[in-house]
């Protein structure tokens, strides 16, 4: 279809042209559009003025004129990201308005997480855990009379101290027997990610999802968040640890309440040779679901009633810069994580883009050499995590 009939452009109507030089913020022109609707303008676009906008007619096929492989295949002249966009063409391009108010994301996230109770409603030891964990102040006694309410969590955490990594002499039975020989703070981490593993289930969905995958990213996360936290100086490295294992747990959310969509993200995602996303997993989710992980995990961070800077690491660990200065920097902390931990196996198709630029760095108050220094700690720190896998 021909531009001027796509968008209605008059005869004499001129074009404005949006130059972005990264590929973050050439999605996000995308953003909060369906994915589909978006593509189908910019092939519009594309196709009828790929000449006099400087696109290179030779490189502009049918399957390079998505959004990322347009950026991906440099079929912009100019080398950096230019598409010529008519004021308010695209939102002509959806049509007649409808007299349908149809519900943002937020709504969507929270109608989500209620449909999957067994998600929504956390048992009250694994709140009363939580408490523990953000309070510096909890003592052996406290974890131990809270841990010995539910006997079934104290056999979990007792597998995983009794397990093969931690190599002890003789068998532990008791939780204040593992405090003495690990630490409070120890025994703190493999409590609540003891009590959270069970959410992280549902099996594989594809070639490219497993909840066991999603469970290990999350542990991972966790550990290298709290080294990183330790080395910024933050009051609390339990809190970041805590922050990486719920930071993607609105998959879950998703997995639970509609398998089917869920594929469909999936299916629509674009990988490189080596695996790494060619476009934002948001975009896919929100072209499925009208929201995307992130919308789903703090959604589920209210319902639960956790502290609000864990509903923001939730929200906002794929875009801390959009929150205010002064609540960014655990989300720039998991974001880090995030990045440091790439090649440690588990669920990675959101990481996207994998750089880290220096406003991560200055948010997160961290210096280059800070964060390689941080790499042979994490790489320790994720030994010990693996014996968190064993619960």
């Amino acid at each position: 279809m021909p531009i001027a009939q796509a968008s209605g452009l008059k005869a004499g109507m001129r074009l404005s042209d949006t130059v972005v030089k990264s590929r973050s913020a050439w999605m996000a022109l995308f953003d909060n559009r369906g994915t589909e609707f978006a593509w189908s303008a910019v092939r519009a676009i594309v196709t009828d003025h790929r000449a006099q906008s400087g696109f290179a007619p030779s490189r502009v096929t049918s399957t390079n004129c998505k959004p990322m492989s347009i950026w991906q295949n440099g079929v912009l002249a100019d080398g950096s990201a230019r598409l010529l966009l008519l004021l308010g063409g695209l939102k002509r391009m959806q049509g007649p308005a409808s007299n349908e108010v149809k519900p943002d994301a937020s709504q969507i996230a929270a109608a989500a997480v209620k449909q999957v109770s067994h998600i929504a409603t956390l048992p009250e030891v694994t709140m009363g855990i939580i408490e523990l964990v953000e309070d510096p102040k909890s003592s052996a006694q406290d974890l131990n009379r809270l841990i010995g309410n539910d006997p079934a969590l104290s056999a979990r955490i007792l597998k995983v101290v009794n397990s093969a990594f931690y190599g002890l002499p003789r068998q532990i039975g008791s939780i204040n027997r593992a405090i003495s020989l690990l630490g409070l703070n120890a025994v703190k981490n493999i409590a609540i990610a003891a009590s959270l593993a069970k959410l992280f289930r549902g099996g594989a969905l594809s070639d490219r999802f497993d909840a066991k995958d999603l469970w290990t990213h999350s542990i991972t996360v966790a550990a290298a968040g709290k080294v990183l936290a330790r080395e910024a100086r933050m009051s609390s490295g339990d809190e970041a640890f805590l922050a990486g294992l719920i930071h993607d747990i609105g998959v879950m959310v998703e997995l639970q309440s509609d398998r089917v969509k869920l594929t469909q993200v999936f299916n629509n995602m674009q990988f490189g040779a080596d695996g790494e996303p060619l476009i934002d997993f948001r975009l896919a989710e929100r072209d499925a679901f009208g929201a995307d992980h992130c919308h789903f995990g703090e959604a589920l961070c209210d319902a639960w009633k956790f502290p609000r800077s864990l509903g923001l690491v939730c929200g906002h660990h794929h875009d801390p810069a959009g929150l205010p200065h002064d609540q960014r920097q655990l989300p720039w902390i998991i974001y880090l994580a995030e990045r440091l931990v790439v090649g440690n196996g588990g669920f990675t198709c959101d990481l996207y883009p994998r750089e880290i630029p220096e406003a991560a760095l200055e948010a997160a108050r961290l210096t280059a050499s800070q964060l390689e220094a941080c790499r042979e700690l994490i790489a320790i720190s994720l030994d010990e995590a693996e014996g968190l896998l064993a619960g």
